[in-house]
Order: structure tokens, then C-alpha cells, then sequence
């Protein structure tokens, strides 16, 4: 998707090459624990922000 719908290969993460390939992937739509912001958009309009009260909500089901 965020390629423009090109294909690319699925890797198989029981092969160490194709492990090594991924594994400084930080890539996330979610808020990390220390509420750094998330470094992919988490829909199609890349300027959205949850409110206040939704950032309390998912704080309240991850168990913060």
C-alpha cells in the first residue's frame, strides 16, 4: 500500500538472511509505550490525530 500496490516477496523468517533483512524494521501505526508518535500514518489521511479521549481509551485497553 504504501508502495503503490507494487509486489514484493514475502519473507520467511525462519531463514536468518531473510531475518537479518528485517530486524532494525521500527516501522508502526501505534504509539510506543514511552508515547512516541507512530512512524507510519495510521489511515489514508496522514494528518490525523486521535482526541485526548481516545489516546486515554487505548492507553486503558494496552493497560497503562
Amino acid at each position: 500500500m504504501l508502495e503503490g500496490s507494487v509486489p514484493y516477496d514475502i519473507p520467511d523468517f525462519r531463514k536468518e538472511e531473510d531475518r537479518v533483512k528485517y530486524e532494525n524494521d521500527r516501522l508502526s501505526p501505534f504509539y510506543g509505550s514511552d508515547n512516541s508518535l507512530p512512524t507510519l500514518p495510521v489511515c489514508s489521511h496522514t494528518d490525523y490525530k486521535p482526541t485526548e479521549k481516545q489516546l486515554e481509551k487505548y492507553k486503558e485497553v494496552i493497560g497503562e
